[in-house]
């Protein structure tokens, strides 16, 4: 954005997998485990268990002592591989898509890890509004001129 004079405020934000082989498989029917309250996250995958930090965490003490507490079994003096790769963040955690403060400039970034997910109907809704058309989704939203952060509806 800088590079175009545009200010688009995405952070590259570290984030750790560490890889363990647990001492009991977990059920097929458990496709992925977030603990909400602590951000921490794991899945099961060809019989090993994934493990996401919260934050930038990137020492193995740290996760190996939440597995004591949380999954004991899993809990060993050292991962069996570990890696890293950056989320890309906003302010506000939600993406800006949409023309910017420089007509003809647009963006689509932001995604914080979820881009894959979200890639075809933003690319679609996105296509539409730089030619002029009506999208098929309303992603206005996500405009990235906005400077308030977005607000989470909760359903009841």
């Amino acid at each position: 954005g800088a590079a175009l004079g545009v200010d688009l405020v995405v952070e590259a934000v570290e984030r750790h997998v560490f890889q363990v082989v647990p001492g009991i498989p977990l059920p097929e029917s458990v496709p992925f485990i977030i603990d909400a309250a602590s951000g921490w996250s794991m899945r099961e995958r060809d019989g090993r268990l994934l493990i996401l930090p919260p934050g930038d965490a990137s020492q193995w003490e740290e996760t190996r002592a939440w597995l004591e507490r949380s999954i004991p079994v899993a809990s060993i003096d050292q991962p069996e591989d570990h890696s890293a790769g950056f989320y890309e963040m906003t302010f506000d955690q939600h993406p800006l898509v949409g023309e910017t403060s420089r007509p003809g400039v647009w963006a689509c970034c932001g995604f914080s890890g979820h881009g894959m997910i979200q890639a075809p109907a933003v690319a679609e809704s996105l296509a539409a509004m730089i030619l002029g058309q009506t999208p098929p989704l309303d992603i206005t939203a996500f405009s990235p001129q906005r400077t308030e952060p977005l607000v989470e509806i909760k359903q009841t």
